[in-house]
């Protein structure tokens, strides 16, 4: 029953002749070409950017989620990231999954204070921000 409900949340009001309409309208503000004119770029990656961000913008940028996991890896990695750059973050990406249990959030709701230190001294995180992750993760569970 809640499979269901999610899947109808996640695809509420979509059409596949929506989905297409959509797919040759979205563009990101401010497109440079690249040199190959084949690729088209976001302003703000530039000839300089991190290759692992050129690679999220790529790849990850603006595509839908709809896993439960994959979810909550982006919410836990937006959440570290206040006050970094998006790059650290992505470049820190796989010592943030095994940290936070391979972002199962069942596992990351029962961290005790130990593990939530532990966490907080490897990524060099507040352990605020990581107390924080485990309790919000507990009332996502719940709710």
């Amino acid at each position: 029953m809640q499979a269901q409900r999610k899947f109808q949340i996640a695809h509420y009001g979509r059409t596949p002749a929506k989905i297409e309409e959509l797919a040759g309208s979205i563009e990101c503000p401010g497109i440079a070409m690249s040199a190959s004119q084949e690729e088209k770029k976001c302003s703000f990656i530039t000839l300089s950017s991190d290759p692992v961000y050129v690679a999220y913008h790529d790849e990850e940028w603006g595509v839908p989620v709809h896993d439960d996991r994959v979810l909550f890896e982006l919410l836990v990695l937006t959440g570290a990231q206040v006050g970094m750059d998006w790059t650290t973050i992505l470049k820190k990406r796989n010592e943030f999954r095994v940290a936070f249990a391979e972002f199962d959030a069942e596992s990351v709701s029962k961290f005790i204070e130990k593990q939530m230190v532990s966490i907080s001294v490897e990524l060099k995180l507040d352990l605020g921000r990581v107390r924080g992750i485990s309790l919000s993760t507990s009332y996502v569970i719940k709710y």
